[in-house]
């Protein structure tokens, strides 16, 4: 995964135009699985010209506490 000086998302050398989160909702969801830190990758998607589905308000209005 890679941005380019565009904010263009890009996977295995595609063009990523939509990124639809499965996952996110409580904290430990972001814990790093496989030497990848979740925060830093959920910073690059944010970052990105890719429609986000569903948006960061909505998945923050229904993030659980801890």
């Amino acid at each position: 995964m890679n941005i380019d000086s565009k904010n263009t998302l890009h996977v295995r050398g595609k063009e990523i135009g939509l990124v639809y989160f499965r996952t996110g909702y409580q904290i430990n969801q972001y814990d790093c699985i496989g030497g990848v830190d979740g925060w830093k990758v959920r910073a690059a998607l944010e970052n990105s010209m890719a429609i986000k589905c569903p948006s960061i308000d909505v998945q923050l209005t229904t993030f659980k506490k801890y």
